[in-house]
């Protein structure tokens, strides 16, 4: 499966050394090596549904901006896919989202709520 055919890169910023950051491989202009990684991260670029949400865009950028900023020295491996972009309807969307995660190894009633506190921020 061609994941990068359903993420958009992130637009670029600032990485501080040291940081979970510096130590991540984040979707900016090459698709990350996410089968080596030991955590997956990504958004979805959905608002259908959502009665909370106020109009106007997702800020996919502070999470991942204050994430990211933490002092880090550990040996986890973590890969940022970006955005996955949303589909024609929603269904699509969770259906891209279901099979995405469907690939990965590992247990989904742990990975399921996991990605999807992620994908709604």
């Amino acid at each position: 499966m061609e994941l990068d055919l359903y993420f958009q890169p992130l637009e670029s910023f600032e990485i501080q050394e040291n940081t979970i950051g510096s130590k991540s491989d984040i979707y900016f202009k090459e698709f990350p090596d996410w089968e080596s990684s030991d955590i997956v991260l990504l958004s979805v670029n959905e608002k259908r549904g959502d009665l909370d949400f106020k109009q106007g865009d997702f800020d996919h950028y502070s999470i991942r901006d204050k994430f990211y900023r933490f002092m880090w020295d550990g040996k986890t491996s973590i890969a940022d896919l970006g955005v996955l972009q949303a589909g024609a309807e929603i269904r699509d969307t969770y259906l891209a989202l279901k099979e995405i995660t469907s690939i990965f190894d590992c247990d989904w009633r742990y990975s399921r709520s996991f990605i999807c506190q992620l994908s709604w921020l």
